[in-house]
């Protein structure tokens, strides 16, 4: 097609068997495929058994690479070093896949068995030891927003849709992860996509001295989302550091986020928000503030009529034993 091309290699070598069945001492592929922007360019190398009565073929050991280009992506380029075996069932639509691989600084290790050929239905289990997301994110947008002929520029929709055909169920584990720079350790997800809907549940992970326990859905039927997660035993001082860049609490407790929302932009999507966040904090401080201190100086202006004037100082905070919050979120709080 216009926007899709693939040049493929494929070299046999010490080929011997009977008419149904025959071992090759070597196979190599060679790839160059192009969609769009994205090329995408690799090589693999195995030995081969296929069995034709059968329909099975085999590659017990591969090794071989993949670099990936878009001027798009962040890093521009990726080169994936790969290594596993494949063994596939072609008369029963069966196939069973185990493959490892370095992306950057995190090690990947990937099995994935395949039910159903058409249409596709699959099991998959991933470990990755460290990921840092933020690497590869595209930089925050400048405040202005962009324009077409001085007016603000239709905002893309939202696609789900490829979750429409999916048919996929699995485990995600990372070691160390990094997303808009909160850190976890331990994060596990149970992932399960059918009928153009993707369910997370649970998904746990330890992070800020404290554990985190939720679910996620995604309806693409509707362009639904659902966002439940509970923080137990957090540290938020840290949190909110990394989270949102501000240094206002102290102490450790529990937070509750129960939020869904539908729409086709992000803007549609703040529109149609709902739910409700709670906080349940002991032994901390609201800094910023002593809120004895200023009671203590406003009785002394009405008593000695002297001038002064409480200002919120870092250095300065409110102590509590117990501090708790339910927050409703509701559309009307975000009408942009």
């Amino acid at each position: 097609g216009a926007q899709r091309a693939v040049d493929a290699k494929i070299v046999l070598s010490g080929v011997e068997g009977k008419s149904q069945s025959l071992q090759a001492g070597k196979l190599t592929l060679e790839l160059d495929a192009r969609q769009g922007e994205t090329t995408l360019k690799g090589s693999l190398a195995s030995a081969l058994a296929a069995n034709l009565e059968k329909q099975t073929v085999e590659l017990p050991a591969f090794s071989g690479e993949l670099n990936v280009a878009n001027p798009q992506m962040p890093l521009k380029s990726v080169k994936l070093p790969l290594t596993g075996g494949l063994r596939a069932d072609i008369d029963g639509q069966t196939a069973a896949l185990n493959a490892n691989t370095q992306f950057d600084e995190s090690r990947i290790a990937a099995k994935v068995n395949v039910s159903r050929f058409a249409p596709l239905a699959l099991a998959f289990d991933l470990d990755i030891d460290r990921l840092n997301v933020d690497k590869y994110l595209p930089p925050k947008a400048a405040d202005a927003k962009g324009t077409e002929g001085g007016k603000p520029a239709p905002e893309k929709p939202i696609d789900f849709s490829p979750l429409k055909g999916l048919n996929a169920s699995g485990t995600v584990k990372i070691g160390q992860l990094q997303v808009s720079n909160v850190k976890a350790s331990n994060v596990r997800l149970e992932v399960k996509a059918a009928g153009g809907k993707l369910d997370v549940a649970p998904l746990t992970a330890n992070l800020y001295d404290g554990s985190l326990n939720g679910a996620l859905s995604v309806n693409a039927n509707n362009n639904q989302v659902a966002l439940r997660q509970n923080l137990a035993n957090v540290n938020i001082n840290p949190l909110m550091k990394d989270a949102l860049d501000k240094d206002v609490l102290e102490g450790r407790g529990n937070v509750a986020l129960d939020v869904a929302t539908a729409g086709s932009t992000v803007a549609a999507m703040k529109k149609g928000l709902g739910g409700t966040a709670s906080l349940n904090l002991r032994d901390g401080a609201i800094k910023g503030i002593n809120l004895a201190k200023t009671f203590r100086e406003t009785k002394a202006i009405f008593s000695g009529g002297k001038d002064a004037v409480q200002q919120a100082k870092q250095t300065e905070k409110t102590d509590f034993s117990e501090l708790s919050a339910v927050v409703p979120l509701l559309a009307r709080v975000y009408p942009n």
